[in-house]
């Protein structure tokens, strides 16, 4: 329970504002968000004196505070704590706007101490709510201007949790310099150093620098096995695999490393886990050539996932091309459009470029030229406006393959 610091200010505020019919919105201006207004009113918090000016001048009356004015600091921890407790409750939404109120806060007011408690969990909800854009901006301001003294890990986790949120926006490049600054901090635990080592292997992954991601994956492997963390070994398991994958090629020694990711996936009776390493192997079926044996793993491993989610859309895509290759146009449809609407609840342009790419792939085999080379720009574009260059010149190579003579033309 927070204790009272002024009877007087907060009481006549709120008397006068009621007097005259106003709403605590009304009450509000850049940088006095309404928030703060109500804990002014409940005496949780001493306004200072700009403050009470433009109070004065909305209500029309002189106002006068008779409590120190130090309290916009617990005003901001106030907010945090709110903020936390709408996160905990899952309302990430919500969360994400009052835990931003305390942040401007304390940003304006240079409570710089405070961002060890407030930038963590901003972070969190705003990537949990679909704001990984505004995640970037204030992690890397919040990085800025956090102490480097600060007691904890809170800088740290800023960074890695902003350096997740560039993942999630396609700044590959960028997260990379995060992640390494992580490994190079000297309180970094093993733990975190492998979370690290995946999270680059996975930027150098999308950037198609495919042997970088291999040598981080067998540092992450090394590390993992020498802890004996075996979540984390069946994940460097199921990237190491994922390198010779997302090159489109069945090599052997994948099959090896998803034997063992599956196993343990068994062991922890995690279903992530398992889900990958299924989709994994169909994947690497679905590059042999053996169809039939790829199209019963990708759709085990699609009902594993369940939701709606990215890793859903990636997977439906192999399971897409499937389709398409098989000559299954009614299921290909149904996956595309499946794809599509993912795109639109997680408002990504990424998964909506994969789905417009497989569009492109089945208009092109049934001979729909018009419509294949319409969905082939669509897809560019989208890709280049995700920020995605690697998927951008997989799909111009995908195009390429599927008209071969225009290829050969423009050459001559």
């Amino acid at each position: 329970m927070y204790t009272a610091i002024s009877q007087t200010v907060g009481d006549a505020i709120r008397t006068m504002r009621l007097g005259r019919g106003l709403e605590q919105k009304d009450l509000a201006a850049e940088g006095i968000p309404v928030q703060v207004i109500d804990l002014i009113e409940k005496n949780l918090c001493a306004p200072p004196s700009e403050w009470l000016s433009h109070f004065a001048r909305v209500l029309g009356a002189p106002i006068t505070n008779q409590a120190p004015e130090r309290s916009l600091r617990h005003a901001a921890q106030v907010l945090c704590a709110e903020g936390v407790k709408l996160a905990e409750h899952g309302v990430y939404g919500e969360a994400g706007d009052v835990l931003m109120k305390s942040y401007d806060l304390a940003m304006a007011y240079q409570f710089y101490d405070l961002l060890a408690e407030i930038a963590p969990a901003l972070l969190q909800a705003l990537e949990l709510s679909g704001r990984g854009e505004q995640a970037v901006h204030v992690g890397m301001h919040a990085v800025t201007c956090m102490p480097r003294g600060i007691p904890g890990t809170a800088r740290r986790d800023t960074m890695i949790r902003t350096g997740a949120s560039m993942m999630g926006t396609n700044d590959f490049a960028r997260a990379l310099d995060l992640f390494d600054e992580v490994l190079r901090e000297p309180d970094t635990d093993e733990v975190t150093a492998v979370k690290m080592l995946l999270n680059s292997g996975t930027c150098y992954l999308n950037l198609g620098q495919f042997e970088q991601a291999r040598t981080l994956y067998r540092q992450s492997l090394q590390v993992s096995e020498d802890l004996g963390q075996p979540f984390w070994l069946a994940w460097s398991c199921i990237d190491l695999a994922a390198v010779d994958i997302e090159q489109q090629r069945a090599v052997p020694a994948s099959l090896d490393y998803l034997d063992r990711a599956e196993k343990l996936s068994v062991e922890l009776a995690n279903t992530a886990i398992y889900a990958a390493a299924v989709h994994d192997r169909g994947a690497y079926y679905l590059y042999a050539g053996q169809l039939g044996r790829a199209q019963r793993l990708i759709e085990e491993a699609v009902e594993y996932i369940g939701a709606d989610s990215p890793s859903a859309a990636f997977m439906l895509d192999d399971l897409a091309q499937v389709y398409i290759q098989r000559g299954f146009w009614r299921k290909a449809q149904d996956t595309i459009e499946r794809m599509a609407k993912i795109a639109d609840a997680i408002d990504s342009m990424r998964v909506r470029g994969l789905a417009l790419r497989r569009r492109m792939h089945k208009s092109a085999i049934l001979g729909q030229d018009v419509q294949a080379h319409k969905f082939f720009m669509q897809a560019a574009r989208a890709f280049l406006q995700a920020n995605h260059q690697f998927e951008a010149r997989r799909t111009l190579t995908l195009w390429e393959t599927l008209h071969p003579d225009e290829e050969a033309a423009s050459e001559r």
